[in-house]
């Protein structure tokens, strides 16, 4: 499954949503172009100059019952913004009980500030 909610640079998926190809949403005035999730990472990624391959890491299930677990794929280097996408394995339209989304969201955004 995949997921597709994303904040900036900073990736959280939710659930099923696009797979891993782009698709337009036709709106009144025209079609938009939506980015599935691993394409919009690597978009960020190519717009900070990243190559190759993002660090990965699974992160602990502290809840298997839900059947959900947290991939994190990241590219840092100093001196540039992050880009990371958190990765639902197994994810429905909820927040996962492994993490807190929003202090993950702000842990990310405030190590951005101090980009030097």
């Amino acid at each position: 499954m995949e997921n597709y909610f994303f904040f900036l640079a900073f990736f959280f998926g939710l659930g099923a949503g696009l797979p891993n190809r782009d698709a337009f949403i036709i709106s009144l005035n025209e079609p938009v172009m939506i980015r599935s999730t691993e394409q919009s990472f690597k978009y960020w990624a190519n717009l900070d100059g990243y190559r190759g391959e993002p660090e990965k890491e699974i992160l602990p299930d502290t809840d298997p019952a839900d059947g959900k677990t947290i991939e994190k794929l990241t590219y840092k280097k100093k001196g540039k913004p992050e880009v990371v996408l958190l990765k639902v394995i197994n994810g429905k339209h909820d927040y996962p009980n492994d993490i807190n989304v929003y202090l993950e969201a702000w842990s990310f955004f405030k190590r951005q500030i101090n980009i030097k």
